[in-house]
């Protein structure tokens, strides 16, 4: 075995915490762009939640309003029932299924249909 040089040692003393250094962050990196994606498909579950969150809110404020404040109340309450729609679609889209969410979202749609009646 032939003789290493000091510059060839210290060359290899140099390399080998930067090679350590390199692959932890590369690691580091993978495993936090995994937590991301996993934590992008919960948002759409989020948003859904947020939205029926929102309509919880609108329909008893829309009830109790004066008739100064009741066009602006109704207001919020289609457009949290529009939320809710749009946040339900993009739901399913992802191929999302579950049947409490699904009886909840039809219960919703069937009772809209009825509200015309109330707000008359």
């Amino acid at each position: 075995m032939g003789k290493v040089s000091i510059r060839g040692l210290l060359y290899l003393v140099a390399a080998a915490p930067l090679a350590a250094f390199l692959w932890l962050s590369v690691q580091s990196v993978i495993d936090s762009y995994a937590e991301y994606q996993r934590l992008s498909e919960q948002m759409v579950v989020q948003k859904l939640a947020s939205s029926g969150g929102k309509i919880a809110q609108a329909m008893p404020a829309e009830s109790f309003a004066t008739p100064d404040t009741r066009a602006a109340r109704r207001k919020a309450s289609d457009a949290a029932i529009e939320e809710l729609r749009t946040a339900y679609a993009s739901w399913k889209a992802k191929g999302h299924t579950d049947e409490a969410i699904d009886r909840s979202y039809a219960f919703i749609v069937e009772k809209e249909k009825q509200l015309a009646v109330y707000r008359t």
